[in-house]
């Protein structure tokens, strides 16, 4: 829907309307749209659409780009055509209980669905035919003799400057972000990502990293928030609506000191958070021939080893980079975790070679259910992840993997298995701890 919106825009042509002086463009389309309010026979509405064609084919705007601001405002036309034609008085056509049609609502309801379609492209004839400094320029000099009684004129033509090159920033920003949360699990069009994986039975709705903003190191000062913030409150207000357990990705966390932190939290059922995680270890990377990549740019590492409780046992939680230690996951499982979760995004230089395998070794090595979620992948982003969210079983099988397109996938996780395969393959209870050992300690 904004995407569609064309006022402000420019539309590069060469035509009669693209060399018209911007003042003569102006005054014209005020002109044109004083003409739609003050007609009201047949005639003026035909002379109006008469000129609105001509003025369309002079353009060169392609009609369907032309047209395609019409549907921002299709819920205000409806709107505006149903209160004319259920509220103006007059001869009743039809009634049903309180409601009632008559023969001026229907009148005055075609007339302003008329003005208002006018209106917008008569418009957007001007701003798609002239720049905005064309416009401005154009405006400067059509109001200047206002100086004259200390009319600013100048700021008044800089404000609409302002206002006319924020619209298509604004909607290039606004598809930007669109585009990011798509490709993390937002779903505009077929509705909520999370509905669909309660609908399917889910009791825990895990979600990718850094789910909120673009993966770039300089965007996470930006989009950071301090725990309790909106975000987390939106993200406990969804497991508590839903009735889940939420891990809720990673988002960019920043505490009292200014530290910015990829941080995951869990929340239990009733929307409590039970658990939080901040990324140990930074991803710095320069892959020759591949991907660079900085976080400690503008990231903080964690120093926490995190593991949460549930209803169904023991559950721990890393991102991304994490999962390629093999003492974290470990000191995880000596805590008791039956499930190791890792909100990810490889990408696609290790994401191809290994993510399947390091998710199914973690499994293995640990004798866990690993689960992987991960970010769909955006080509247009500066960062394309791998995608492939991914889900393994304590011997090491794959229960599921997704593709890099945004999409839900629900897997049952049975931990009595878990017991299951440490007493037939007792890998735990073989270290030797004589020899060797793994611990924690505070700095």
């Amino acid at each position: 829907m904004i995407r569609d919106i064309t006022i402000g825009q420019y539309y590069p042509a060469k035509s009669v309307l693209h060399r018209l002086d911007p003042r003569t463009k102006f005054l014209g389309t005020l002109g044109f749209l004083i003409s739609v309010f003050l007609f009201h026979t047949f005639l003026g509405y035909a002379v109006a659409t008469a000129f609105l064609v001509a003025m369309i084919a002079i353009s060169k705007v392609p009609v369907k780009f032309m047209f395609k601001g019409l549907k921002a405002i299709v819920m205000i036309l409806l709107i505006t055509v149903v209160f004319n034609i259920i509220l103006t008085p007059g001869e009743v056509l039809w009634r049903f209980g309180i409601i009632k049609v008559t023969r001026e609502g229907l009148v005055l309801a075609g007339r302003m669905a008329i003005r208002l379609v006018y209106l917008v492209i008569g418009s957007s004839i001007m701003t798609l035919t002239t720049t905005p400094n064309q416009l401005t320029d154009g405006l400067e000099r059509l109001l200047r003799p206002l100086n004259k009684i200390r009319v600013p004129v100048h700021e008044i033509a800089m404000m609409m400057s302002i206002a006319l090159r924020f619209i298509p920033i604004l909607l290039e920003e606004t598809d930007k972000i669109m585009k990011a949360q798509i490709a993390r699990g937002a779903d505009f069009e077929n509705g909520n990502l999370i509905q669909k994986a309660k609908n399917s039975g889910a009791d825990l709705v895990c979600l990718p990293e850094m789910f909120n903003c673009p993966y770039e190191t300089p965007n996470f000062p930006v989009y950071a928030e301090k725990a309790g913030g909106p975000v987390w409150q939106a993200l406990s207000d969804l497991a508590k609506e839903f009735g889940i357990y939420f891990s809720a990705g990673s988002v960019p966390e920043c505490d009292q000191d200014g530290h910015v932190f990829n941080t995951a939290y869990v929340f239990d059922r009733r929307g409590k958070q039970i658990a939080r995680h901040r990324k140990v270890h930074l991803f710095d990377i320069d892959v020759k021939g591949g991907q660079y990549f900085k976080e400690s740019d503008t990231l903080t590492p964690g120093d926490q080893v995190t593991v949460f409780d549930t209803e169904f046992g023991k559950m721990g939680l890393c991102i991304c980079y994490d999962f390629r230690f093999p003492e974290l996951a470990r000191l995880m499982v000596d805590e008791g975790a039956q499930v190791i979760i890792a909100p990810a995004a490889f990408n696609m230089t290790t994401g191809p070679l290994h993510w399947e395998l390091m998710f199914r070794q973690r499994a293995v090595d640990n004798q866990v259910y690993t689960i992987g979620a991960a970010p769909a992948r955006d080509l247009n982003a500066g960062y394309h992840s791998w995608g492939h969210s991914i889900a393994a079983d304590p011997w090491g099988k794959v229960l599921m993997e997704m593709e890099e397109k945004p999409a839900v996938k629900v897997v049952e996780l049975d931990l009595d298995e878990v017991k299951k395969v440490r007493e037939q393959l007792p890998l735990l209870k073989h270290r030797r701890g004589d020899i060797y050992a793994l611990t924690t300690f505070s700095l």
